[in-house]
């Protein structure tokens, strides 16, 4: 999967519209599953870029799964990179 935004309203001052400030201008997303058997692994990369009163952000996330017969073990980390989100997108 993959995905690409722009926002002509963002990363700027527009009078009578306070969020424009805190959008991006461009946000973008990458990802992708990979299966082996039992096994499926799967990792997304989500980015927000220039923003005019808060920083630009990349949100790692991954998933973890295991399959066996009837049972199900999944595991999911949000954030790995550990970055502070202010105003996501």
């Amino acid at each position: 999967m993959a995905g690409i935004t722009y926002l002509k309203q963002g990363h700027q001052d527009i009078l009578n519209d306070t969020t424009s400030r805190f959008s991006s201008r461009w946000l973008a997303k990458i990802g992708g599953i990979w299966n082996a058997e039992e096994h499926t692994l799967g990792l997304s990369i989500k980015g927000a870029f220039s923003r005019a009163e808060v920083d630009e952000y990349f949100l790692i996330d991954g998933t973890y799964q295991y399959q066996l017969n009837q049972w199900q073990l999944h595991v999911s980390l949000n954030n790995i990179s550990n970055e502070k989100i202010y105003f996501p997108d």
